[in-house]
């Protein structure tokens, strides 16, 4: 059984990263039931999001810390392939194995994703779209144009962390 999870990113709207902010990693999904609302919820915190910097030791930190909150935990989605690299290296030395105990997916599919052991499934962005949009709407706002907001599309690296 799967549950699908919303994705939440409350410290990055729209999907942006800005600079200089943590982020979180989030779990894509759990094949198990969901604990109680009781287990889930604590004072102050969201048990199944932990907080990253973007590095390989953000990563490894983060994951550390959903291991120690959530015993059930067995999906995990990484803000960035570094973070999840970082996460693998955890969960090997925890003695989980991925994808089998625990499936995990990064973002941004960057040559480590390829790297990794297992090889990590990951979101590949469209940069040269990225790049021409942050132009043209760069371009526009200075002409004193109203930039409207952009959605480009994403696709699916499969791999076998997951």
């Amino acid at each position: 059984m799967s549950i699908k999870l919303p994705l939440l990113h409350r410290d990055c709207p729209a999907g942006r990263r800005p600079p200089g902010r943590s982020v979180r990693t989030l779990p894509l999904f759990v094949r198990t039931p969901l604990p109680p609302p009781e287990r889930r919820a604590g004072p102050g915190r969201v048990p199944y999001v932990a907080e990253g910097d973007y590095s390989r030791a953000g990563g490894e930190a983060a994951m550390r810390e959903l291991l120690a909150r959530v015993t059930e935990l067995d999906a995990v989605f990484v803000a960035s392939d570094l973070m999840a690299d970082g996460a693998l290296s955890v969960l090997e030395h925890a003695g989980r194995g991925v994808p089998a105990d625990v499936a995990v997916g990064g973002f941004d599919d960057s040559p480590v994703a390829a790297g990794t052991r297992p090889p990590l499934a990951t979101i590949r962005q469209p940069w040269d779209r990225i790049s021409a949009e942050m132009v043209r709407l760069l371009l526009a706002r200075i002409a004193g144009e109203d930039a409207p907001t952009v959605i480009l599309p994403t696709e699916l690296v499969v791999r076998r962390s997951a």
